[in-house]
């Protein structure tokens, strides 16, 4: 478990921020899903970062039922990676990144609930297709086809703006 943390935390935290749209939250989440995974005897029947990332999936999606009187903030899943760039570029070349990632940002905040996860699965995750399939119990290649539809409306969004 801890090596699959080590490989997979953005991933993870990426997919339980898109869910609950609070940094806080999705890091309630995780560790959430990584509390009962450790506590379970249970064992996964196939990928064990599939199961990972169903779990913190599944947490996530429960911290959003507990909390949903609570305000909710949404928080870009940009902002680490941004901070970590301006660092090492011209304050134009700054402003220019932050611009970027909230056209991106919002454009994939647009999205619905299913594409956005396959969005962030696929790509801050690293899954493939079949291990974003079985967390979210479809087959593989139906989960490519909504990555690709996903990247068409996000491309359609973004077309004169980046």
């Amino acid at each position: 478990m801890a090596e699959t943390y080590r490989l997979y935390r953005q991933g993870l935290f990426s997919l339980a921020l898109s869910i609950t749209g609070c940094a806080q939250l999705a890091e309630d989440a995780v560790q959430t899903a990584f509390e009962c995974l450790c506590r379970s005897e249970a064992s996964p029947n196939g990928s064990v970062v599939s199961y990972v990332f169903a779990a913190v999936r599944n947490a996530a999606t429960d911290v959003v039922r507990s909390n949903r009187r609570a305000t909710k903030v949404r928080e870009s899943i940009f902002n680490e990676a941004a901070h970590n760039k301006e660092s090492l570029t011209t304050p134009v070349d700054g402003l220019l990144v932050r611009e970027r990632d909230q056209l991106l940002r919002v454009a994939i905040d647009g999205l619905d609930d299913g594409d956005r996860e396959v969005i962030v699965m696929k790509i801050y995750g690293e899954l493939t297709f079949d291990e974003i399939g079985t967390v979210l119990g479809q087959p593989g290649k139906t989960v490519g086809t909504r990555y690709r539809r996903a990247l068409s409306k996000l491309e359609e969004k973004l077309r004169g703006q980046l």
